[in-house]
């Protein structure tokens, strides 16, 4: 039996709960702010908002809300992945991640194309962050998973 491969300063099951639990910590705040922005545009008055279309945005920050439920549902689905160390759940998680790795690399490439020159900076770094932040992640469960596999926790 192999041991518990230490990335950082702890093993990949322990970053996996953590990651889990940010993620559905995270979602959660966001599932909040959305439904109070929802709450606030469909309640504002037309004349009162800045914005061309009012029904445009209100679409946005919906699809914004269901992004977010799927979030909070992905994180629960890591969870219980690494705790009943279910590699379907895990590789779920891995489907979920890897789509929104591409989708942040499409939408940094779109913003650089279309920047504006205050914000090309902010936009790249931001962007590259994120980007790294997801990967690290992604790495972190795809480890437990062949750790799951090797039977590293086998007792």
């Amino acid at each position: 039996m192999a041991n518990e491969r230490t990335i950082c300063c702890c093993g990949a099951s322990s970053w996996t709960k953590v990651i889990a639990w940010f993620q559905i910590v995270g979602n959660i705040i966001l599932l909040i702010v959305y439904a109070f922005g929802l709450a606030g545009l469909t309640t504002v008055n037309p004349d009162q908002l800045d914005i061309p279309n009012k029904d445009s945005m209100i679409a946005a920050v919906a699809i914004a809300l269901v992004i977010a439920v799927l979030g909070f549902i992905m994180g629960i689905i890591l969870l219980k992945g690494t705790n009943q160390k279910r590699i379907g759940f895990l590789r779920a998680w891995l489907i979920y991640a890897g789509a929104a790795i591409l989708t942040s690399i499409v939408s940094l490439i779109i913003n650089i194309i279309s920047y504006s020159d205050y914000s090309i900076g902010s936009t790249v770094g931001s962007g590259i962050v994120g980007i790294a932040i997801n990967a690290f992640c992604f790495a972190v469960v795809f480890i437990h998973i062949k750790e799951i596999r090797e039977g590293v926790f086998a007792v």
